[in-house]
C-alpha cells in the first residue's frame, strides 16, 4: 500500500474549508472524500484538492459512495458533479467573506479616517473604489 501524502498547509485549509460545508447530501458534520481518478490505483490518493464533503454514512456507510458507488451517484449526482458544486460554494463563501473584508475597511475609512464633515457623496466615491460598483 502506498505512503500517505501529508498534506501541506494550505491543503490543510482547503480540506478545513470542504469539510466545514457539511455533507453534500445531508448537511450533518462532514469528513473529505477523496476523489480517486480512473486509473488510478488502490492504495493511491488523489489531490487533496479533489474532495468533497461526505458524513460518514454517506461516505462509508451501508449505501455510501464506497460500498454502492453506482446507485449513489444515480440519486445524488457523480462526483464529478458534487466536485464543482463543492468548489462553487467555497467560492461563494470566499467572495462574501471578501465583500465583508471591502465593508469592515470602508468602515474602517468612515470612521478613523475621514473628518465628520465629509459629505455622503464623498464616502461614497471612496468605498466605489473598493467595490466593483
Amino acid at each position: 500500500m502506498a505512503k500517505k501524502k501529508v498534506a501541506t498547509k494550505i491543503e490543510r485549509e482547503h480540506l478545513s474549508k470542504v469539510a466545514s460545508l457539511g455533507c453534500l447530501v445531508c448537511q450533518r458534520p462532514a469528513n473529505v472524500h477523496h476523489i480517486r481518478p480512473i486509473g488510478l490505483g488502490m492504495g493511491m490518493r488523489s489531490s487533496h484538492y479533489q474532495t468533497i464533503p461526505l458524513c460518514r454514512e454517506h461516505h462509508q456507510g451501508q449505501f455510501s459512495i464506497h460500498n454502492c458507488k453506482q446507485e449513489f451517484e444515480a440519486m445524488y449526482g457523480t462526483e464529478h458533479e458534487m466536485l464543482q458544486k463543492t468548489l462553487k460554494e467555497i467560492e461563494n463563501i470566499e467572495k462574501a467573506n471578501n465583500f465583508f473584508n471591502l465593508l469592515a475597511l470602508s468602515n474602517l475609512l468612515h470612521d478613523f479616517l475621514l473628518p465628520p464633515s465629509f459629505s455622503f457623496d464623498k464616502k461614497r466615491s471612496i468605498f466605489s473604489l473598493f467595490t466593483d460598483n
